[in-house]
């Protein structure tokens, strides 16, 4: 049966042993094919061939559970192919090496923010169009051109002062004073406004010259229509009862919701009187307020 090895030295019968034979028996005994598997091992081309592991010819089996030390592999050897996604786990990522680097543009998703996180330093964003009235956003360069493009919607009017000789609806004018939005149209002691929402208030000062027993107060109405009634009432002041009194008392009606959704609406302080009460007024102020 062939053996794994080929002797140096071939002996037959009635050969003679010397020294130098048997030296070059062992000196001169090469691996034979029968020595390695041609699998994980083969013979190498060299004049004394000798016993070599082929390429590729150590398999996941010929290795045992515990023989791959960490020593053993490369740095470079370790790529992206060779770790399995569920090999990375947060466990092993050391926190400084989670860098702004390693994190791709579209990785943070609003999932990945808490509701309640608070931004420190001074964080900066894109800044919308003007008028922008979506959920996004508003930086401070947004709401500064915001307010230089909006301007106020606020009316201002102060009214002529009454000296009233005779009961009744005392007549007087309203100048404006300010509209910027073009809120309004004056005539007389009406403000014509057009289709809307709006605000209204009035402070003013009132004397009751006469009648002990009458009084008199001021109080936002519309729609006055050419018997004197108006369409809608609003927010009376508290009347004014003093006979003959000196001085003026300062009255106020506070902001009340107007509804001109239907068309232009025209809107006045009205001055009433109850019994046969004469008054005076000065320092009469309407504002007009463009809700919608």
């Amino acid at each position: 049966m062939a053996g794994v090895v080929t002797k140096g030295t071939e002996y037959a019968n009635g050969s003679q042993i010397t020294s130098s034979n048997l030296n070059a028996l062992v000196d001169d005994a090469k691996f034979s094919s029968n020595a390695v598997d041609n699998g994980s091992t083969a013979l190498n081309d060299s004049a004394i061939p000798a016993i070599i592991v082929k390429n590729a010819g150590i398999s996941a089996v010929k290795l045992a559970t515990d023989a791959v030390e960490t020593a053993k592999i490369k740095d470079s050897n370790v790529t992206t192919a060779k770790i399995l996604d569920a090999n990375v786990t947060t466990a092993k990522i050391a926190d400084s090496n989670v860098t702004t680097a390693k994190i791709a543009a579209d990785a943070v998703t609003t999932a990945k923010i808490a509701d309640d996180v608070a931004l420190g330093g001074n964080p900066t964003t894109t800044t919308q169009s003007a008028s922008n009235n979506s959920t996004r956003i508003a930086t401070t360069a947004y709401v500064d051109a915001q307010v230089t493009l909006a301007p106020p919607r606020v009316a201002v009017y102060t009214g002529s002062d009454i000296s009233q000789t005779s009961s009744g609806d005392p007549a007087y004018n309203l100048t404006e004073v300010s509209d910027p939005s073009s809120i309004g149209t004056v005539s007389g002691s009406t403000v014509t406004v057009s289709a809307g929402y709006y605000s209204v208030a009035a402070t003013f000062s009132l004397k009751n010259t006469t009648n002990s027993s009458g009084n008199y107060t001021g109080q936002i109405v519309t729609n006055i229509n050419s018997a004197g009634e108006s369409a809608q009432e609003f927010g009376q002041a508290d009347p004014v009862t003093s006979s003959g009194s000196s001085s003026f008392q300062t009255r106020e009606i506070k902001p009340v919701t107007i509804d001109a959704s239907a068309g232009s609406t025209t809107i006045r302080l009205k001055f009433l009187k109850v019994n046969s009460a004469t008054c005076q007024t000065e320092k009469t102020i309407l504002y007009i307020t463009k809700l919608t």
